[in-house]
């Protein structure tokens, strides 16, 4: 992993954190994601966890295997 990855993997688990801000951004996306929307750089999925139970079908598509999580 470079430093650039390091960098960028800490600071979406810092914005993991701040549950209501994400929430909030997710809310204001979510009447616009139609039935199968399609999340492009997903990172560490936060944003489609915030989907996934309200939408009938999601697609989470990430790049960057260090951000891959089982």
């Amino acid at each position: 992993m470079s430093e650039h990855d390091d960098v960028q993997t800490r600071v979406l688990e810092d914005l993991s954190d701040a549950v209501h801000y994400r929430r909030w951004l997710a809310g204001l996306a979510e009447p616009y994601l139609g039935d199968d929307p399609i999340e492009i750089g997903a990172g560490i999925g936060d944003y489609a966890a915030e989907w996934v139970s309200t939408l009938p079908r999601i697609t989470v598509t990430e790049a960057d295997e260090c951000r891959l999580k089982t």
